[in-house]
């Protein structure tokens, strides 16, 4: 059950690829070379694959590839109750 003044909300996460892969193929296939992209014994993060890559791109080549997972759910103040706070 939830305090009044609460609410249930989730964490935040980090996005990450779902298939390394194919990712690295559809890298590769956009013009990235394979050694800057993979960082032994696994495809780079997202951050810096982004730093690599023309601005904007990377996300939008991998597309559904990149997902942010679900957060663990977390108790935080509801909006309403915190301007109440501060009337």
């Amino acid at each position: 059950m939830v305090p009044p003044g609460y609410k249930l909300s989730t964490s935040v996460t980090h996005r990450k690829i779902a298939d390394q892969a194919l990712a690295a193929t559809v890298l590769v296939e956009k013009g990235m070379a394979p050694e800057i992209i993979w960082e032994p014994p696994k495809l780079k993060s997202l951050a810096q694959l982004e730093k690599l890559g023309p601005k904007g791109q990377i996300t939008a080549w991998l597309g559904e590839l990149v997902q942010r997972p679900e957060g663990q759910p977390k108790l935080v103040r509801d909006k309403e109750s915190a301007k109440e706070d501060f009337s």
